[in-house]
């Protein structure tokens, strides 16, 4: 917009001279030369353009030499494309000298180079702009990483403090108990009726809370497995290479065989898309549903396995010991379903469910 303003200004400057509109409108055709060869220099993306139009206008004013009154626009265009065929509008105003276009010739000149270092100004303006939009989203994407890092470290802190916990009740109180029910066994041997039967209530009290004690390191150590952690720490090592989707429904009150018989799953079926597959994109789904849990690993690789594997097998003969169900085949990529039951829901035909 700031050229096509110039240049029109430019315009009006060179037609100062020709003082009346009779001479104006003699000199139409003049006008229509310069307004043409301008617009075809300042606007047309043809290469070496400008070289040729710049010979015609040498070729128009020396046929005819009122064209030099219209010089500075040419000089104006040149100027945008060549700074060295800019001065032929120049040499047109200097042969013969002509005061007034040689003016003109200059101020078109100085205002062209003006409008390019503006030009230059806007464009290092916008580069730092994006730059400075650019350093904004990365320092805000590596903020988040940074909180999510925090708070999976914070998790796994709290998972590795409740495994310790957990041992040392194990190795201190479960010890302490067991001795103490040993040592009530060996003085109910030697004591009269009335103390054994106290003896025989405190044995049964301290048992009691062996098996309380139990239960709660074994609902601790349940906890301690975060099916969300384990699965990131297993799949991190395989984002730079591919490309990860994970649905994760499923929460961590799983019990604990079937949170090991997942993480069994994840770890066998990753090892294989590494060893055996060309994929390059894996989709990984678990899922709780009302009498089962679902857990589904697919590849888009092209490579159809040809037999079964040890680690195939393995899994199968998981399945089999908590009475669950797994398939495993190849539909626009090689994938691994298993399937097991919730305690006390017996689980019919549902290989095939949420696949």
């Amino acid at each position: 917009m700031r050229r096509f303003i110039e240049t029109i200004l430019i315009l009006g400057l060179c037609l100062i001279p020709l003082g009346s509109a009779p001479a104006v409108a003699a000199a139409l055709p003049l006008i229509m030369a310069a307004i043409i060869l301008t617009n075809l220099i300042l606007f047309s993306p043809i290469p070496y353009l400008d070289l040729g139009l710049a010979i015609l206008y040498v070729v128009l004013w020396r046929l005819w030499p009122p064209l030099a009154l219209f010089s500075p626009m040419l000089a104006y265009a040149l100027l945008q494309r060549s700074r060295i065929l800019s001065l032929v509008p120049l040499l047109a105003a200097l042969m013969p000298v002509q005061l007034i276009p040689l003016l003109l010739v200059l101020l078109a000149l100085w205002m062209s180079w003006q409008e390019q270092a503006a030009r230059e100004r806007e464009k290092a303006y916008y580069l730092m702009r994006d730059d400075f939009v650019q350093n904004e989203i990365l320092q805000h994407r590596i903020q988040k990483e940074e909180e999510l890092n925090h708070e999976k470290n914070l998790e796994i802190a709290v998972l590795q403090e409740r495994n310790r916990i957990s041992r040392e009740i194990h190795d201190s109180v479960g010890h302490t108990i067991s001795a103490a029910l040993l040592q009530i066994e060996a003085m109910k041997l030697s004591c009269e009726e009335p103390v054994r039967s106290r003896l025989d209530t405190l044995s049964q009290a301290l048992a009691k809370g062996m098996e309380e004690v139990r239960r709660s390191l074994h609902n601790l150590h349940n906890e301690s497995i975060s099916l969300r952690s384990e699965l990131d720490r297993l799949i991190e090592p395989m984002r730079a290479k591919y490309q990860i989707q994970q649905s994760v429904q499923l929460d961590d009150t799983a019990p604990l065989p079937v949170k090991r018989a997942i993480l069994t799953l994840l770890r066998e079926a990753l090892t294989n898309i590494r060893r055996h597959s060309d994929a390059t994109a894996i989709r990984i789904t678990l899922r709780e549903l009302p009498r089962h849990y679902s857990i589904t690993v697919k590849d888009n690789g092209s490579k159809q396995p040809v037999k079964l594997g040890i680690g195939l097998v393995s899994l199968e003969e998981l399945s089999r010991s908590m009475d669950g169900v797994f398939s495993h085949g190849w539909s626009d990529g090689f994938y691994v379903h298993l399937v097991l039951p919730k305690s006390g829901t017996p689980l019919r035909d549902a290989a095939g469910q949420n696949h």
